[in-house]
């Protein structure tokens, strides 16, 4: 490993970061062709089913491919999916090295350095092999645990107020820095998960208003059916609403939702609820992250089912007089790796859980890499669309 590999390989890095939250179930994963110490080429894969990253760099490149080195972050594939081996098209465009940052630990797509090494291509692995772990951690929770990654987002007061009692007015907690932020959140990640109370109580928009930003996939949690209704906002916005309930569910009620269409999945009554729900949207291949951003019944249910693996607590600097508490967590849960930033006048903390570590290593996560960390702080790179009517 040299300077000149890192520094190619971050800038892979950066093509990677592009395409977070858009390529579920296949990874994220960035390219670059580098040619007498010059890029010729770039290229990330910008979802399932289109070309991968290799592939764009390689065509950006043209000729110039000949003799040139590569540098990729997951090791090239090897297999004939919705797209032909990357491997091959790296042989074909006569790559002289192929440089990758991590080996793929999908057994169905590995091996495209094996190939490589067969047709005389040298190749080098583990450039920078941690920074790239964090970008893919929801796909390597995908492929060791078979479920995705959850992400819970929270914000409160100093005094740990997350939300206006019912019946109060609705409380705006954070500044518009912090929101932003949390569209931020919502557009790389796959999906945004709420509660029945939270959908009917605050009737949420859960768009992506960034600009630039897409819709992550909605999904309710209402165990019996007994908050959502065909009329939410959400049900009229572009993309995909999830609905999860047990089967005894009101069926004149499950009939009103297909129509306004909702898609629904069943619960399993005889499993506790977060597992249940782990268990219904792990059958979703296209749902590898999910924004935990419901109230403080449904975090404190996955919380002590020990199924968050990143949180993100936004803190104002308000304390209220009254109102619903943030978390109630049966037992101690520890952040680790923690993280602090300022958001205006907020502070977001971030952090993953003790012990959800899918790889045993010590990192940070996907939003806490230093790439997102300077989108998230710098506001103005980015701006959000307001609706014409409020809402989240």
């Amino acid at each position: 490993m040299s300077v000149t590999d890192d520094r190619f390989m971050e800038e892979a890095i950066q093509e990677a970061i592009k395409a977070l939250g858009r390529t579920s179930p296949n990874p994220p994963v960035g390219a670059v062709v580098v040619k007498n110490g010059n890029i010729v080429g770039r290229g990330f894969h910008p979802g399932a089913g289109r070309p991968h990253a290799e592939v764009f760099a390689l065509e950006q490149a043209g000729a110039q491919t000949r003799g040139a080195n590569i540098y990729v972050t997951l090791e090239p594939c090897n297999h004939h999916g919705r797209t032909p081996p990357c491997s091959q098209a790296i042989h074909e465009a006569g790559i002289s090295k192929t440089i990758v940052g991590m080996k793929d630990p999908n057994p169905a797509a590995a091996g495209g350095l094996e190939y490589l090494a067969s047709v005389g291509i040298s190749s080098e692995s583990g450039i920078l092999e941690q920074r790239i772990t964090r970008i893919l951690e929801p796909f390597l929770m995908r492929i060791h645990e078979g479920r995705p990654l959850i992400a819970l987002k929270m914000a409160q007061t100093l005094n740990g107020i997350a939300a206006s009692k019912p019946g109060s007015p609705r409380m705006m907690i954070t500044s518009e820095q912090a929101n932003l932020a949390v569209h931020h959140l919502r557009d790389i990640h796959d999906a945004i998960m709420i509660g029945g109370r939270t959908a009917r109580l605050d009737d949420p928009l859960l768009t992506c208003r960034m600009t630039g930003g897409r819709n992550p996939i909605r999904v309710v949690v209402d165990p019996h059916l007994a908050s959502v209704h065909p009329d939410l906002r959400m049900l009229k916005q572009p993309g995909r609403t999830i609905i999860l309930h047990y089967p005894d569910a009101d069926k004149d009620k499950v009939r009103q939702l297909e129509h306004a269409g909702a898609e629904q999945l069943l619960l399993d009554p005889n499993q506790p609820l977060a597992q249940s729900i782990i268990k219904s949207i792990s059958y979703i291949e296209n749902i590898s992250s999910v924004l935990l951003e419901g109230g403080p019944t449904l975090a404190s249910f996955f919380l002590n089912s020990g199924l968050v693996d990143h949180a993100y607590f936004f803190v104002a600097p308000k304390i209220s007089p009254s109102g619903i508490s943030v978390l109630k967590p049966d037992r101690q849960v520890i952040l680790e790796d923690i993280s602090w930033m300022q958001m205006g006048p907020d502070l977001l903390l971030t952090g993953r859980l003790h012990d959800r570590d899918v790889r045993k290593e010590p990192f940070q996560g996907i939003i806490l890499t230093e790439d997102i960390r300077n989108i998230l702080v710098k506001p103005e790179s980015h701006t959000v669309s307001k609706p014409h009517t409020s809402g989240n």
